[in-house]
């Protein structure tokens, strides 16, 4: 059997591959070893690029049917921070390993990292890996590896720093066994996988965990330990509270009690980021909510008291505000819209839409937030099927209609014009129904136009409406 270990020793200072492959492939430089194999540094003759080769330590005939149809799941995953997968080659069966051609990247290891990243870079940092996590999750895979030493920090053509998960040849279909060579770091290892020579069934939960210890590592600089929550309470200066939550979530013991999912962690680092470093939004959209929030005067301060170790208070004040959170995520989701990132609009948009009807339910100032709800719906329409869009029009003038009469303004019977008018858009034919609709929409645009006949918005609409309604009925 050829001995992987032995021709990784001998290569640190030779230029050769441990046995031949393809020749289109020049050996530039030995990189580095790990449980699941060797890497070197390539020259690829026919196109003309630098590419990483992994050999893979002793996969068994049935392994190796399994990883190379991984390897072509892998390839077609194409996102900024997974290493993309190029090729995978089977050698003569004299040799038992087979490699793995991948890009490659270049830059300082985030343990290179530690304790150097202000907390609004270490969240969005991880916010980038879990992104790129959610995606290959879409598509069935685990990466089962997430640790300091498999990320680098790269640099695209605009000097901006993309954090990147390599190593994925350890990376399988959600379910598949985690078989003995495929080591992984101990130190940021889930719970279930410690102690296991095979681990049945590969999880997502495996991967949150990943992602949770990674964010622990940069904002404390170790590992997390079995006592998580008793670690970061020493580091209550740099961690706030709603950061440690949501690292905590991650690391539960138990994987069922864990963050549901990469894309969750994704919405809830977005949400923290944007409401803790507002800064980072866009200036303009900074302004509109600024003036939004000044206008509907929603600053909410809670303080939080805690004993710590050292039984010293621990007080953190926060603005707490639901239509605060909102308005943020509604308008970073329309600016997303408008630069055509329209999966992400998607997702900041139903975050703000949560966040709208919690308002609604608590009838926190719905008047005041109709109008921007109603944009927000009518911006987000070719983003949702024609289904979704019914229930969440429905459901919103239902709450709009259950407002008191003389809290509703002219903005509010607008609002709830245009929900109707929607209403009667999606549907193409002719109905009881959308004529109701299409009478409702009159009504609350005319009322609106009652209390603002100087609003040539208003009016425009109404004379629409009236337009659209006579031409149905030649």
């Amino acid at each position: 059997m050829f001995d992987l270990d032995e021709a990784s020793t001998n290569n640190k200072n030779g230029l050769q591959f441990p046995y031949p492959i393809s020749e289109r492939f020049r050996c530039r430089d030995f990189l580095g070893s790990g449980g699941s194999g060797v890497v070197f540094k390539a020259w690829d003759e026919l196109l003309q690029r630098m590419v990483a080769i992994k050999f893979i330590k002793n996969p068994t005939f049935i392994s190796r049917q399994r990883l190379v149809a991984e390897a072509r799941a892998l390839a077609k995953l194409n996102h900024p921070s997974l290493c993309g997968v190029y090729d995978v080659g089977e050698p003569s069966e004299d040799h038992s390993s087979l490699y793995m051609v991948m890009e490659l990247i270049e830059g300082p290891r985030v343990t290179e990292l530690a304790g150097q990243l202000s907390i609004s870079d270490a969240v969005k940092l991880v916010l980038q890996l879990a992104e790129g996590v959610s995606h290959m999750h879409n598509e069935g895979l685990i990466h089962n590896d997430i640790n300091p030493t498999n990320v680098i920090v790269k640099y695209n053509s605009s000097d901006e720093s993309i954090p990147t998960l390599i190593d994925l040849s350890i990376a399988g279909r959600a379910s598949s066994n985690r078989h003995k060579g495929f080591g992984v770091s101990p130190l940021f290892s889930a719970p279930e996988q410690r102690g296991n020579e095979i681990e049945q069934g590969r999880s997502k939960a495996v991967d949150i965990y990943g992602l949770g210890a990674l964010l622990f590592f940069l904002v404390t600089g170790q590992a997390p330990s079995d006592e998580p929550k008793r670690q970061l309470k020493q580091y209550v200066d740099r961690c706030p509270r709603r950061l440690r939550r949501i690292i905590l979530n991650c690391l539960h013991r138990d994987p069922n009690d864990r963050t549901s999912s990469a894309q969750l962690l994704v919405q809830q680092l977005t949400d923290y980021r944007f409401r803790r470093f507002p800064w980072l939004l866009p200036a303009a959209i900074t302004l509109l909510i600024s003036a939004l929030v000044t206008t509907i005067a929603i600053g909410i301060i809670h303080y939080h008291f805690a004993d710590n170790a050292s039984s010293q208070a621990e007080v953190e004040i926060e603005v707490v505000s639901k239509i605060e959170e909102a308005l943020a995520h509604s308008h970073f989701a329309r600016e997303l819209i408008k630069n055509n990132q329209l999966e992400r609009a998607k997702q900041q948009a139903i975050t703000a839409i949560n966040y709208f009807k919690s308002s609604f339910q608590e009838q926190q100032h719905s008047t005041s937030i109709a109008a921007e709800m109603t944009e927000l719906l009518v911006a987000i329409k070719p983003l949702l099927s024609r289904t979704e869009m019914m229930g969440l029009l429905l459901e919103t003038t239902t709450y709009l209609e259950s407002e008191a009469p003389e809290e509703r303004t002219a903005k509010y019977h607008l609002a709830l014009a245009k929900l109707y008018h929607q209403l009667t858009l999606l549907h193409q034919e002719k109905s009881a129904q959308t004529e109701l609709w299409e009478k409702e929409a009159l009504r609350a645009a005319t009322n609106a136009l009652a209390m603002r006949p100087d609003s040539s918005e208003v009016r425009a609409f109404v004379n629409q409406l009236y337009d659209q309604s006579n031409s149905g009925t030649d």
